[in-house]
């Protein structure tokens, strides 16, 4: 297998449970999946079928009961936990429904966040200016050049979400895991999120694990899965 074939993520025999009182409640039943480097990855499914544990422990968000998680062939699990940390900070991006905006922070200070917090005091002062460069840069890719200086409270819906885009990009993540990214928004800024998922795959390549209801978005992905029971169907 050349490595343009190779998976970038993939899964093989996945568990995950959870206690239930005296019972054991298993909500992953033996998955194995794999997603290649460049493909937009749709998960759907009705509520409580597994999507969001799934896409958290593709994300090193939780751990799975049982089975095994490779990013790049390797066995991500067996990492260190500092190690971990360091592809879930700076290899993984993340898009969550809710968007979790600090609401102190401006437009430009909450696209630079993850930056500040994954390094040094002394390595941020020192890369401050190519970060806030790149942040810029994003904001401006992504419609929010105006916005920079705006707080979450001052933005719309769709606004807010881009922010997320950009924070969740200014690392120039591998992949980029996508939580319900339209769920909270109306029909216009669905829309709108959705092309930008779409323009920012076919301009830069990257792979975009998206967990969703919305079957817009899903059939505009190059791959649908669909999790019932815990199970692919």
């Amino acid at each position: 297998m050349n490595n343009s074939e190779m998976p970038i993520i993939s899964v093989r025999g996945i568990i995950k449970n959870f206690p239930s009182g005296s019972a054991v409640l298993q909500v992953l039943k033996n998955i194995s999946l794999e997603v290649k480097k460049g493909e937009i990855l749709s998960i759907i499914g009705p509520s409580g079928a597994g999507k969001s544990t799934l896409l958290h422990i593709l994300g090193l968000l939780d751990y799975a009961t049982g089975g095994q998680v490779f990013f790049k062939e390797r066995d991500i699990e067996k990492l260190s936990h500092q190690e971990q940390a360091q592809i879930r900070n700076t290899t993984f991006g993340f898009v969550f429904q809710f968007y979790y905006l600090i609401p102190e922070l401006t437009t430009l200070e909450n696209i630079i966040l993850p930056y500040t917090i994954t390094y040094s005091w002394l390595r941020w002062w020192k890369h401050k200016n190519e970060v806030v460069a790149r942040a810029r840069d994003l904001a401006t890719k992504l419609g929010l050049s105006e916005r920079l200086h705006h707080k979450p409270g001052q933005l719309s819906g769709g606004e807010k979400q881009r922010v997320a885009i950009a924070r969740a990009l200014i690392h120039n993540p591998e992949i980029v895991f996508c939580d319900e990214p339209t769920g909270n928004l109306d029909k216009a800024a669905n829309m709108e999120i959705q092309e930008l998922i779409l323009k920012l795959n076919a301009e830069s390549g990257k792979t975009f694990i998206i967990v969703t209801h919305d079957e817009t978005i899903a059939q505009k992905a190059h791959r649908v899965i669909k999790l019932l029971d815990g199970q692919i169907i």
